[in-house]
């Protein structure tokens, strides 16, 4: 018995297996002339776009929210009768 015998067939070998979709001629040609491929680009450039307005929107909408919230209302109660509850259940 080698020595390189006792590290062989230890492990199940794990295989990636690569699928790409290839156009025929006629698929190909009917993509180029419907401009999926462009217009795809396109949208993917325009969600970019749209993104960062509706992050910047969102922002500001957390941020109004929380500055108009009533400081005035008291947690330690709440955290108070949670923390009490959550050490009667350990």
């Amino acid at each position: 018995m080698s020595t390189l015998e006792f590290f062989t067939n230890k492990f199940n070998k794990t295989l990636t297996i690569k699928n790409e979709l290839i156009p025929t001629d006629k698929t190909r040609e009917n993509i180029e002339k419907s401009s999926v491929i462009a217009n795809d680009e396109h949208r993917a450039e325009q969600f970019e776009k749209a993104k960062k307005i509706m992050d910047k929107l969102h922002r500001d909408f957390i941020n109004t929210s929380l500055e108009n919230f009533d400081k005035s209302i008291d947690w330690n109660e709440l955290y108070d009768v949670t923390c009490l509850k959550m050490s009667k259940k350990i």
